[in-house]
């Protein structure tokens, strides 16, 4: 059974982490930081106010393509 986490991790750092399957439900990302990272095979649901990968703006991008963005 997948261990499971809840409460305040506010400035955690996670170093070296593998968090290959993990789901993040409910969840506040507001000013995360991923550095030096993999990411293969990502699915993001959420509401987009800023998000630059790689040092390009998508937010625009991903907004105009939401049906659910107001």
């Amino acid at each position: 059974m997948p261990e499971e986490f809840e409460g305040d991790l506010t400035e955690s750092v996670f170093w070296g982490a593998d968090l290959t399957g993990a789901l993040f439900r409910d969840v506040n990302l507001t000013d995360v930081k991923i550095t030096h990272a993999w990411m293969i095979d990502v699915d993001i649901d959420a509401l987009v106010e800023r998000v630059v990968i790689n040092g390009v703006d998508v937010t625009d991008y991903v907004n105009e393509r939401d049906p659910w963005y107001p």
